[in-house]
């Protein structure tokens, strides 16, 4: 088993160290696939994927919801549950 040198879940960080060439990661394809057609990383094991996970959204309950959450909330579930292999 291979042991990792840093483990984070800060996604700027991962993507920052990846572009910097500090080594493999993981990063979403919503990440990945743009930073790859703009030639700043390489997939390096296409066959291989992360097993499917759980994206949960909460928010404080308001009697009105801003426009900013709405905006948020409609381009999550648009991207994730639109594409059924996203998860």
């Amino acid at each position: 088993m291979i042991r990792p040198a840093l483990l984070t879940n800060a996604l700027a960080a991962v993507r920052t160290l990846i572009q910097a060439g500090s080594g493999v990661g993981f990063l979403w394809e919503l990440v990945g696939d743009s930073l790859a057609l703009e030639g700043k990383v390489e997939r390096v094991l296409p066959q291989w994927e992360l097993p499917p996970a759980t994206l949960s959204l909460i928010w404080p309950l308001t009697r009105l919801m801003s426009p900013r959450l709405r905006a948020f909330l409609d381009f999550v579930s648009g991207t994730f549950l639109a594409d059924p292999s996203r998860g």
